[in-house]
């Protein structure tokens, strides 16, 4: 059971607890696809995340962070914090700069 509320803390506040060992990228990832699954399509309903990556995949993503920690290594400031992506479509943007990047849109096309 996590003893912070994960909803309310910002990202440098949660790298800290990361990094001091208080929660691990696992508890986190967890809590986050436990919160999704509970009020994206039951609960609140919010139908707000279209897809989320498969949670073993992602699991041992946040499992290899976790041991990167460990060592000493961090990739980033944003290091084992799980994010979410919105794209946006409706984006007046050259095609070029359109889910550039993105390997869950990996060959995808927006023709707006």
């Amino acid at each position: 059971m996590l003893l912070v509320d994960l909803l309310t803390l910002t990202a440098t506040e949660l790298q800290k607890l990361l990094s001091d060992r208080v929660l691990t990228s696992v508890q986190v990832v967890k809590w986050y696809l436990a919160q999704i699954a509970k009020h994206n399509h039951a609960g609140l309903n919010l139908n707000a995340i279209i897809s989320v990556a498969d949670e073993k995949t992602v699991l041992d993503q946040a499992r290899r962070l976790d041991e990167e920690r460990e060592r000493g290594k961090l990739r980033s400031p944003l290091h084992g914090i799980p994010i979410l992506l919105k794209v946006s479509h409706r984006l007046q943007l050259p095609a070029y700069f359109r889910v550039r990047g993105l390997l869950s849109q990996n060959g995808c096309w927006c023709p707006h």
